[in-house]
C-alpha cells in the first residue's frame, strides 16, 4: 500500500485496522501522524453534533399545547413533536454554519501545515482520476488546469473536500477545494515561506497556497476558470 492509498483508506474509514493499513501505518511517520490527526478530528466531529436541546425547552412546548382547547388533539400533540425537532436542527444549524472568514482562515493553515504530501514533480495524476476524486463532492475540472501531481479527498474545518497539488511557474501549489465553505469576500494571507489566498467560488470557496514569490492571483485565476460544480 503506497501513501495515497493508506490516506484515501483511513478518509473513507479513519478506525479501520486492516493489515494493509497497520503494515503501511508502522513503516510511515507521516501517514502514522496523519491517521492520529484524522482519528482525533473524527472525533471530535462525533463530539460537536452531540448538541443537547435544553431540558425544559420541550415540556415548555409540551405544556402550551395542553392549554390550549383539546379539540384536533391528535395533530396538535404531532405538531408539538415536530416543534421540538425543528428547534433541536435549528440549534444544530446555527453551530455548524457560526464560522467566521477567520476561523476558515485557521483551518486552512492548520491543514497545509499538519498535511505533509509530498510529490514527484515528474508525476501526473490522470483527468480521469482527478474527477473521480473531485465527483465526490460535486466538483469538475477541466484540462486547463494543468498538470496536477496529486489529489486526495480531505477535511478542512470538518467540512468534506479535496487536495490538490499542481505545478506552477516557481515550483509545486496546494489547490485546496471546500464545497462548504461560504465565505462572503477574499482572504489573502502571506508568511515568511509562503503566500496564499481564499476565494469565494459559485459553491464554497478553494484556497491556494504556495511559496514566498507564487503568483497566486494568476494560479487562482487559472483554477477559477477550470472549475465547475455538479
Amino acid at each position: 500500500m503506497d501513501c495515497l492509498s493508506f490516506r484515501r483508506s483511513i478518509l473513507a474509514d479513519p478506525g479501520s485496522n486492516d493489515d494493509a493499513i497497520v503494515e503501511h501505518a508502522d513503516g510511515c511517520k507521516h501517514c502514522r501522524d496523519f491517521r492520529a490527526d484524522i482519528r482525533r478530528l473524527d472525533a471530535s466531529i462525533i463530539q460537536a453534533i452531540k448538541i443537547p436541546v435544553p431540558e425544559s425547552l420541550p415540556a415548555k412546548i409540551l405544556l402550551r399545547q395542553s392549554n390550549r382547547p383539546r379539540r384536533a388533539s391528535g395533530w396538535r400533540w404531532a405538531i408539538a413533536i415536530a416543534a421540538c425537532c425543528v428547534v433541536a436542527i435549528g440549534i444544530g444549524l446555527r453551530s455548524e454554519t457560526a464560522e467566521s472568514p477567520a476561523q476558515w482562515l485557521g483551518a486552512v493553515k492548520r491543514y497545509v501545515d499538519r498535511s505533509g504530501i509530498s510529490t514527484d514533480p515528474a508525476a501526473q495524476i490522470a483527468h480521469r482520476d482527478l474527477n473521480e476524486i473531485l465527483n465526490r463532492i460535486g466538483v469538475h475540472m477541466d484540462e486547463s488546469i494543468g498538470t496536477v501531481t496529486a489529489a486526495i479527498p480531505c477535511r478542512i474545518g470538518n467540512r468534506a473536500g479535496a487536495h490538490l497539488v499542481i505545478t506552477g511557474d516557481g515550483g509545486p501549489v496546494t489547490v485546496l477545494i471546500m464545497p462548504e465553505a461560504d465565505l462572503p469576500q477574499i482572504i489573502e494571507f502571506k508568511t515568511a515561506k509562503s503566500t496564499g489566498v481564499i476565494a469565494p467560488c459559485p459553491r464554497g470557496s478553494i484556497a491556494i497556497v504556495g511559496g514566498a514569490t507564487a503568483p497566486i492571483n494568476s494560479i487562482k485565476s487559472k483554477v477559477e476558470k477550470a472549475i465547475s460544480f455538479i
